[in-house]
């Protein structure tokens, strides 16, 4: 896996990431990379922990150990981290459009949302 971290075509890496609630340990030294152009889906029971690591690798959780990288630079240095990530729980998706899509028009409508920021 240590010649895999370097690869070009990584663009996100979690790094053993740490996570305890009132003493209770959530996650657990979790690692694993994300691809370009790739989907990354987590499936468990409840409880499991999913949507927490998801809040952490989308800076919406701060309290926790470990290292996240985007592009190889920490995310603790990249302002716009959370302009860039896309997290969702339950979906549900409009009936003419399929995941894809609907991923696809959310980052449409990001990037509209902030080039009109820009213009004001």
């Amino acid at each position: 896996m240590a010649d895999l971290m370097h690869t070009k075509d990584i663009v996100f890496k979690v790094k053993n990431i740490f996570k305890q609630i009132k003493k209770q340990t959530i996650i657990n030294n979790v690692l694993f990379l994300v691809r370009r152009n790739s989907i990354k889906v987590f499936a468990g029971e409840n409880g499991a922990g999913k949507s927490t690591l998801m809040r952490i690798c989308t800076g919406n959780d701060l309290d926790f150990e470990g290292s996240l990288y985007f592009n190889n630079k920490n995310m603790n240095d990249i302002k716009e981290a959370k302009s860039f990530l896309f997290f969702a729980t339950d979906l549900i998706f409009p009936q003419n459009l399929n995941a894809f899509e609907y991923v696809q028009n959310y980052f449409q409508h990001n990037l509209l949302m902030r080039n009109l920021e820009n213009i004001n």
